[in-house]
């Protein structure tokens, strides 16, 4: 212990190199700990989080004690070489050229922060960001991580994420069914669908609204149904509309085109 404190006090260059490692091995051990910390911080309770929203944060919250870790070890380091009011002197000075070499990486950082406050996607989520289309495996201050459905996993620098579709945010999907009818009927068609729209909601367990009718051709022989399902439901709630809407037409008179 008195050797490492004679090495401390004398200016020389051994001294400073210490220091130097021992600073940087402080902020290389506060990394590995990092993510520990920062899922003891979330299981506090704090907030109501799902696992998903939880397990994002941890990972953009270790990212943060990282950087700042090494931060201050760098700042500690370069102290040891000039005092402190000239590093204020020179940190001002190299700010300007400095910010403009690492912008890029800024960029991430302060989008990565963003992305924290927003919750624009998770872990878990289902997304296509950058022309990626894929799952959300990882995300961090600079980077989200995205296993593709061919199983790459696509690394994306947060500073490059621009518009964001997110299939796992939505409360409903759009389904579309098609009947051909005869013209001369297609009016009394429509008519029917739209009065039974109110009772075919109940008979659909999926369906989540009342559907609506529209005509898609110039002479009216072909009747479109709009309808919103469960998210996640459309497949197969797409062929059961169509077989009660063939069924409850054919009731009343109407024959299929």
């Amino acid at each position: 212990m008195q050797i490492i404190i004679d090495l401390f006090s004398e200016p020389v260059w051994y001294s400073y190199l210490l220091r130097i490692v021992l600073y940087f091995a402080a902020a290389r051990l506060v990394q590995r700990m990092s993510l520990p910390l920062a899922k003891r911080f979330f299981h506090l309770q704090l907030m109501p989080l799902d696992h998903n929203h939880r397990q994002t944060l941890q990972g953009q919250l270790a990212s943060m004690i990282s950087f700042i870790a090494y931060f201050v070890a760098s700042l500690l380091s370069s102290v040891i070489f000039v005092d402190a009011d000239t590093l204020v002197w020179i940190v001002g000075l190299c700010s300007a050229a400095f910010g403009l070499s690492v912008r890029s990486i800024i960029s991430d950082w302060f989008t990565g922060l963003t992305l924290m406050f927003d919750d624009t996607f998770r872990v878990g989520d289902k997304v296509v960001i950058a022309d990626v289309e894929g799952v959300v495996e990882k995300v961090t201050l600079r980077n989200t991580e995205i296993r593709s459905n061919f199983g790459e996993v696509f690394i994306v620098p947060n500073g490059e994420i621009r518009v964001v579709r997110n299939f796992s945010r939505s409360d409903y999907s759009i389904v579309k069914v098609r009947l051909n009818v005869k013209p001369a009927d297609s009016g009394k068609a429509a008519d029917l669908l739209d009065g039974f729209s109110m009772e075919a909601e109940t008979r659909l367990p999926n369906l989540v609204a009342p559907w609506q009718v529209l005509g898609d051709d110039d002479d009216g022989s072909e009747l479109v149904l709009i309808a919103k399902s469960r998210y996640g439901h459309a497949a197969e709630l797409r062929p059961r509309m169509l077989e009660l809407a063939h069924d409850y037409l054919q009731e009343n008179g109407i024959a299929m085109g």
